[in-house]
């Protein structure tokens, strides 16, 4: 019952939900406790009782209860319901339900949803939206950003290109699964888990505006294949002219001062994670009045590393390879 309750909750939302409204309008109705499972006479039948389970679990897990979440992040959970919703479950399907119903209360099942929500942040804050349109102004002299942000959406990929990060698509950016796995694996090994999950953040930070602002340069223009090199020579009266005059590049630099390399930062012992990690924090929740209130990254302090890497193609994030040694 509790799960064809949350597909059918599901499907009557729109962009986004709120869990607490499904665990105190209708969960707490079919099945307000945790359930136990016992041993059915088939693995099958057994299977079939992690369906309900796994949705009243998600109702004990404080993530979920206190987070607004993406429909589109359900979507994949929805219809491995709907499709063993007459107790018909196969292999594959039995396996996906054990996964899911181990993994109920760990980092590696929050981490996708964690993201998710982290991007609605992002797209949601005024002032950092703002700040990207004045980034797609500065190229196009364009005043009005003809793109709605909260409209933007996030998708990830399985490409085979493991420093393939993200790239941007037509109303939405793409991140690379493989790609985040690689670039937690060049962290340095002294960083406990929670100091990762910070630099990770920073990176996808960096990483979501950066094709946040190609999406918004080309919805701009009205034309997908823009390209911000083309505007260089409008623009070379600027001193300050940029070393890489390229949307996503210019994008970073606006909020971190320099093009940072996040993965190698963490190699300097210099690097300054809670200050960085700070910063971000600031960036994300404290109201500002005016420009002047807008946070300033003082990349000195920081000790954070340059991304010395030429770009190859635009609106396209590689990582770089490090040297572990």
């Amino acid at each position: 019952m509790a799960a064809r309750g949350f597909v059918s909750f599901l499907k009557s939302q729109t962009d986004s939900f709120d869990f607490k409204i499904f665990k105190n309008d209708y969960l707490i109705q079919i099945s307000p406790i945790k359930m136990p499972i016992s041993y059915k006479t088939s693995i099958n039948e057994t299977a079939y009782l992690f369906r309900d389970s796994i949705v009243t679990n998600l109702a004990s897990n404080k993530f979920f209860y206190n987070n607004i979440h993406e429909v589109s992040s359900f979507r994949y959970f929805c219809q491995l319901l709907e499709e063993t919703d007459q107790g018909n479950v196969n292999e594959n399907q039995i396996g996906r339900l054990t996964l899911l119903l181990h993994v109920k209360n760990t980092n590696e099942f929050d981490f996708k949803n964690d993201l998710l929500n982290f991007f609605y942040q992002i797209k949601s804050n005024d002032r950092i939206t703002k700040r990207i349109a004045e980034i797609v102004f500065s190229i196009t002299q364009v005043h009005d950003v003809q793109f709605d942000f909260i409209d933007l959406k996030i998708n990830f990929f399985k490409f085979g290109l493991i420093r393939l990060n993200g790239f941007a698509g037509l109303d939405s950016i793409y991140i690379g699964i493989d790609a985040i796995k690689y670039f937690m694996n060049m962290l340095s090994e002294d960083y406990e888990n929670k100091q990762k999950l910070e630099v990770f953040r920073l990176n996808m930070f960096r990483l979501i505006i950066h094709e946040t602002c190609h999406v918004a340069l080309r919805k701009t223009l009205n034309n997908f294949n823009a390209s911000s090199p083309s505007f260089q020579s409008k623009n070379e009266t600027d001193s300050k002219q940029a070393d890489i005059f390229e949307a996503g590049v210019l994008c970073e630099k606006s909020f971190f001062s320099e093009r940072i390399d996040w993965a190698l930062s963490t190699k300097n012992p210099e690097f300054d994670l809670n200050y960085c990690a700070d910063f971000l924090t600031k960036l994300l929740n404290e109201p500002t009045e005016s420009d002047s209130d807008f946070p300033k990254f003082d990349f000195k302090r920081s000790g954070c590393l340059k991304n010395p890497d030429k770009l190859i193609y635009m609106a396209i994030d590689f990582s770089s390879e490090i040297d572990m040694l």
